[in-house]
């Protein structure tokens, strides 16, 4: 008696998860709004400067931000196939003052520290037009 009360039950449908990012969550990365509102992604798009400097914002330490990923794992991580394309990435951030690579002697990795938005150096062909452009294209001012 009781198994037919269950079997003639209609099924209930699964409900939708409409759970928002979780606040507290500690495997997330942090990039500077700078880094797009200034337009270095906009430029560097085609040298894959963000892929780069994606993976070194996933693996800086959140006090000191330094970070020792390896080339390995700057290409497996951003998808990079050529480990000429991570070198020239790190020396334009490197450049750009975004980041200051402290080259390590050996087989360790060398040492990545952020930097903070105060010391990038602005660049002569990214000016508001170009951030514009950028924003327009991307959809960035939808929001």
């Amino acid at each position: 008696e009781q198994i037919s009360k269950y079997l003639n039950k209609p099924l209930d449908k699964p409900k939708p998860r409409t759970l928002a990012r979780c606040t507290g969550k500690k495997t997330r990365f942090y990039i500077d709004n700078e880094f797009h509102m200034l337009g270095y992604a906009a430029k560097y798009r085609k040298m894959s400067l963000v892929d780069v400097y994606c993976v070194l914002a996933k693996y800086a330490n959140a006090k000191s931000q330094t970070c020792f990923p390896s080339y390995r794992l700057i290409m497996q991580e951003s998808g990079l196939k050529n480990r000429n394309s991570v070198v020239k990435a790190l020396n334009k951030l490197e450049e750009l003052n975004i980041v200051k690579i402290l080259h390590s002697t050996g087989r360790w990795p060398n040492k990545y520290l952020l930097q903070d938005t105060s010391v990038w150096v602005k660049e002569k062909g990214i000016t508001d037009d170009t951030v514009q452009r950028y924003q327009t294209h991307y959809g960035v001012d939808r929001f």
